[in-house]
């Protein structure tokens, strides 16, 4: 027959075992101590590591859901931006061709513009606009000065500059004009009087006179106006004087205007001007 046995827990003494044979006689069976303990039931440690192993497990899953959604969001942003940058690169690019097309229609405006102002302005024909250089240049030797003023016995003063004046191998200097070379010139020049006060005796002198290197003045030309007033009235009169002739000159000869009365004068100053050409 099997031996019936009882245990208890750790650290209590081990009840006597009783055994009976089969002659109803019952002795006692010694209890080998060197059983191994029984773990109890109720020992925690396994599961106590097992919630915190799931605890922790919980935790890393929540960060990485924050850098899952903090990434997301950095990507949307970088490609919101680069959506926004591709935008302005197409306003760019639609801005630069708008401004070449404008660029082309104004630098076709003014071509046009200074095309039609060439074929009808009559300066193209006769060349007065060019500069003194190019005029130098293609061997046109001339001027044209306007608006003289000036004292009593003295050169008249004009302006190279204004207007439709200009100087082209020549020089205006001194109130007159120096010649570079020689050759034949065709000197001319007009002033215009006006006033509203004069006398019979009254007359009025314009000449043109050239002086050389030596200092000595000579009259090219010369024009007196006498019986221009009319005794008794007053009003305005005027009286115009014109010269012009064929001179030879020679270089540094330098050519003037002078006037008996230049109080007189007209203020007009297209009525009086000066000037010189070379025709051979």
């Amino acid at each position: 027959m099997r031996p019936v046995t009882m245990s208890a827990t750790m650290g209590c003494s081990y009840p006597p075992v009783f055994v009976m044979d089969a002659g109803g006689r019952q002795y006692l069976q010694p209890v080998s101590r060197a059983d191994p303990a029984l773990v109890p039931c109720w020992n925690f440690p396994p599961a106590r590591s097992h919630s915190r192993r799931g605890s922790c497990g919980g935790l890393n899953a929540a960060v990485a859901s924050v850098l899952v959604m903090v990434l997301l969001l950095v990507f949307a942003a970088l490609g919101f931006g680069a959506y926004q940058i591709f935008q302005l690169q197409n306003e760019v690019l639609q801005l630069k061709q708008y401004v070449c097309v404008f660029e082309l229609i104004l630098i076709w405006c003014l071509f046009s513009q200074q095309e039609n102002a060439q074929n009808k302005s009559p300066e193209k024909l006769i060349d007065l606009r060019r500069p003194d250089a190019e005029r130098a240049q293609r061997g046109q030797v001339a001027a044209h000065l306007i608006g003289g003023r000036g004292k009593s016995g003295d050169s008249l003063v004009w302006g190279p500059r204004v207007g439709r004046a200009f100087t082209s191998g020549v020089v205006y200097r001194n109130n007159g004009l120096l010649v570079n070379e020689t050759g034949l010139y065709f000197v001319y020049s007009r002033v215009e009087f006006l006033d509203n006060h004069c006398s019979p005796r009254d007359h009025l002198v314009h000449s043109v006179h050239m002086r050389r290197t030596d200092g000595h003045p000579l009259t090219l030309m010369e024009d007196h106006r006498e019986g221009f007033c009319v005794v008794g009235k007053e009003q305005v009169w005027t009286s115009g004087s014109g010269l012009g002739s064929v001179q030879k000159l020679q270089k540094h000869d330098f050519v003037y205007v002078s006037v008996s009365d230049p109080a007189k004068l007209s203020h007009n100053f297209q009525s009086n001007y000066f000037g010189l050409y070379k025709i051979d």
